[in-house]
């Protein structure tokens, strides 16, 4: 997710070069993040995180992975740290 999420924020980036996009995913990969699939206790952990707390259900896989791995959520996001720091588990950059 980590990828997808760098990828569409340099798509809308207004000096960007477009023609880098790809680059940067493959360069992404090359750096040996962990990915986790979908399991069915991060899919019911996150539609409860988002309906409780009121985000959505993008935002709510990423404090519901933070959960399950039991490690700290560190976003730029005030919007979703308002919303969690409740959680006790994210914290802001």
């Amino acid at each position: 997710m980590v990828v997808w999420e760098v990828l569409n924020a340099l798509k809308y980036h207004k000096y960007f070069p477009k023609q880098e996009i790809g680059k940067v995913g493959i360069i992404l990969l090359s750096y040996g993040f962990e990915f986790f699939e979908l399991s069915e206790e991060l899919i019911e952990r996150m539609v409860k995180l988002a309906l409780d707390l009121d985000i959505t259900i993008y935002d709510a896989c990423y404090v519901a992975l933070a959960e399950i791995l039991g490690c700290k959520l560190i976003t730029a996001d005030r919007n979703l740290f308002n919303k969690v720091r409740g959680e006790k588990l994210i914290e802001l950059l």
